[in-house]
């Protein structure tokens, strides 16, 4: 009886084995795409295996062939592809911002950034390659004053203290359920100024 227990536990662990062994052998992708995690800011999706994205990639078959039709490999277009992890819903407010048609990527890197939230540049660089009338500030100035701007860098943003004042300061850049994509959800437009402003008595419409 003893002896056919051990028989029986050696077939199991030889059974496991196997079945280990025939595990294909994790590859490790930074091998060759050096540096492609470094950054100030690197997308979490990195520590979930570049196989989470690139489905349709065997990273063991060099050069690599896409088995899909979708560019590089990747388990879906974007931003469906991004939604995979990140809400749809905040991207599909009422007002959205018309960059989401040409892909997260226009402005985002998909893996490390040395700017913040992975933005491919400084956010006022990312929002100017696209707004360059906007750059000078004048525009948030206009309904008062047709000479004075408003800074767009280079200052703390008075109601979120750990970040420099910019466009996302008043602006939402992916959604809003107000116009011009302002990020006081709650408040009236005519009021965004009071989110810094404390100080000025504006008329909410």
């Amino acid at each position: 009886m003893l002896l056919r227990v051990i028989m029986a536990g050696i077939v199991v662990l030889l059974l496991f084995t196997t079945v280990e062994a025939a595990k294909p052998a994790k590859i490790n992708c930074l091998e060759c795409h050096d540096g492609i995690d470094k950054g100030k800011s690197v997308h979490p999706a990195l520590a979930m295996g570049c196989d989470s994205c690139h489905t349709n990639i065997d990273a063991a078959d060099v050069p690599h062939r896409n088995r899909g039709k979708i560019a590089k490999g990747l388990s879906a277009s974007q931003p469906e592809l991004c939604y995979g992890c990140h809400n749809k819903e905040l991207f599909r407010k009422k007002n959205v911002h018309p960059a989401l048609a040409m892909g997260c990527t226009t402005c985002h890197s998909p893996h490390a950034s040395k700017a913040e939230s992975l933005l491919a540049q400084p956010v006022g660089k990312v929002c100017t390659s696209c707004h360059e009338k906007q750059s000078s500030g004048k525009h948030v100035m206009a309904a008062f004053s047709a000479v004075d701007d408003h800074p767009l860098k280079g200052k703390t943003d008075p109601a979120k203290s750990r970040q420099e004042l910019s466009c996302i300061s008043c602006h939402n850049p992916h959604s809003s359920s107000q116009q011009k994509l302002f990020t006081n959800e709650t408040k009236s437009p005519a009021n965004l100024c009071l989110m810094c402003h404390q100080k000025i008595s504006v008329r909410a419409n």
